[in-house]
């Protein structure tokens, strides 16, 4: 049993990475993401227009965060993807857990939104600013947890010199080295 923790802040890598484990060990994924950007959706706010609205309201943290983690807890083998996903392991400190951070430096991160979301550079640079101090304003008020410690991390990849192929294969690697059985190929 292996359950892998995939946290970042946004444009590291984090999403690519996480889907290409779940294509090559075929394990269950959830992505906290997805969820939070669905919530935004529903609510016809954008992502940063809805970070700035739940800073008032810390049950929709609690709620998605209890949600990923019950997931985590109810699969043997699987992928979590969220920002505080390993903190979560980390405070559960079970031995099932693998941590991994995924980190690329702030230009690298914001081309790639920028990129992704077809928008000015200036524009991303505001929005990942304001969504970063409002989820780390967040996460420390909820949870106690500074977003910028990355001790309790079992791994760190940088993302910024690698190909999300390159990234794969070294986290394979690494995660073998934490007992991972590779699947073979027939």
């Amino acid at each position: 049993m292996m359950k892998i923790t995939i946290s970042g802040l946004p444009g590291s890598g984090t999403t690519t990475l996480s889907k290409n484990l779940k294509k090559t060990l075929n394990f269950d994924y959830i992505y906290a993401g997805k969820i939070f950007r669905e919530m935004a959706d529903k609510r016809g706010l954008s992502v940063e227009e809805f970070n700035k609205q739940i800073e008032n309201d810390p049950s929709i943290d609690t709620n998605l965060d209890r949600q990923v983690m019950s997931f985590a807890d109810s699969h043997d083998n699987c992928i979590v993807e969220g920002r505080l996903s390993g903190w979560f392991a980390h405070r559960e400190q079970s031995k099932d857990f693998v941590k991994i951070w995924v980190t690329a430096p702030i230009a690298v991160r914001l081309d790639r939104i920028a990129h992704r979301e077809n928008e000015a550079l200036d524009v991303t640079s505001k929005k990942v600013e304001m969504r970063e101090k409002s989820e780390a304003k967040r996460y420390k008020e909820i949870y106690g947890i500074d977003i910028s410690n990355l001790s309790i991390y079992d791994l760190i990849v940088d993302t910024s010199d690698k190909t999300p192929e390159e990234t794969l294969d070294f986290v394979l690697s690494e995660l073998e080295k934490h007992g991972l059985e590779l699947p073979t190929e027939e």
